[in-house]
């Protein structure tokens, strides 16, 4: 009996025993510090990024303030240059407006000229003007449009001989200055590129025929038409169209922009539909090249003065500077 009590207190024990929760193992050290390190790497990592990110969009908001400040400091400039070049241009402009109003001083009283004397100027003028490469100039004009006479207008202008090409910038008075006009031979289709004044200029350059009405609203002539090598053709022209038609012409000698000119007056005694009732055209002796024509139409009925259609002149001219083609393309 004492025999088998010992034997069922003893698997009493061992069922005790396997019913006891085991403590669990302890972790390996070295694995516990491995995961310890990766986590303050962790901390560490995502403190470092917070401020990293700020600098940057520091970073990238001083770039673009830096940025921002020198395009406004290189717009400041070229506005600077421009209205020193329009001052410039103003000064000049109205030194040439005082000589265009009256250019005459005379070196030599008038005389009647002898016979054909307008040919041989012209052939004179076409034979100087194939070596003139381009050129520039202070352009002034006054035309009449209808049965208004418009207010004379400046401009620099630029011309290249061949292929033809000339750019406008006008100067004067305020009602156009900074109105800009192109034009290149055999470049878009034949059409002049424009710009306006003031708030016009704002859309930019504008793509138009050469006789557009817009631009044509206060020019007599195309803008294909400009500048001393068509001038030459135009006198030439007119020249031969007054072959069978009575005038006087009287010769003088003038000096005009500060230079030694030939004046040659032109009057009809015959009225001819296609020619000037009075023409005055300017040569410069020198350059054997006209700078400045006047074309008026016969007085009015009761007056006994000749209205002035248009004029032109060419101050200040420089020939043969080497112009790029980039001041021709807008």
């Amino acid at each position: 009996m004492l025999q088998r009590w010992l034997v069922f207190f003893a698997l009493s024990s061992v069922l005790a025993v396997g019913c006891v929760t085991l403590p669990a193992a302890d972790q390996d050290p070295t694995e516990k510090k491995k995961d310890d390190d990766k986590k303050k790497d962790k901390d560490d990592d995502d403190k470092k990024v917070g401020p990293i990110m700020k600098r940057l969009q520091e970073l990238k908001a001083k770039r673009e303030a830096e940025k921002e400040a020198k395009l406004k400091d290189e717009l400041e400039k070229l506005q600077k240059r421009r209205e020193e070049r329009e001052r410039k241009a103003g000064k000049d402009t109205d030194k040439a407006k005082e000589k265009s109003k009256d250019p005459d001083i005379e070196k030599r009283e008038p005389e009647v000229a002898k016979p054909g004397i307008i040919k041989e100027w012209i052939d004179q003028s076409r034979s100087a003007y194939k070596s003139v490469k381009d050129y520039t100039c202070i352009f002034i004009k006054q035309e009449r449009i209808g049965s208004k006479l418009m207010d004379e207008q400046t401009a620099e202008m630029s011309v290249r001989a061949e292929p033809f090409a000339v750019f406008f910038h006008f100067t004067g008075p305020k009602s156009v200055q900074g109105q800009e006009a192109a034009y290149m031979a055999g470049k878009n289709e034949g059409k002049a590129r424009v710009k306006g004044a003031g708030l016009k200029g704002l859309v930019g350059y504008l793509t138009l025929a050469v006789d557009d009405p817009k631009i044509m609203s206060d020019n007599r002539h195309t803008i294909d038409q400009a500048g001393i090598g068509k001038l030459i053709e135009q006198i030439g022209d007119v020249d031969k169209k007054a072959g069978g038609v009575k005038s006087k012409i009287l010769l003088s000698e003038v000096q005009f922009d500060k230079r030694d000119c030939l004046k040659l007056e032109i009057t009809l005694e015959d009225k001819h539909p296609d020619i000037p009732y009075r023409s005055i055209i300017y040569f410069d002796k020198a350059l054997k090249l006209p700078v400045r024509v006047e074309n008026y139409e016969a007085p009015k009925k009761g007056k006994t003065e000749p209205e002035l259609l248009e004029m032109y002149s060419y101050t200040q001219l420089k020939l043969n500077v080497g112009l790029k083609e980039e001041i021709f393309e807008k």
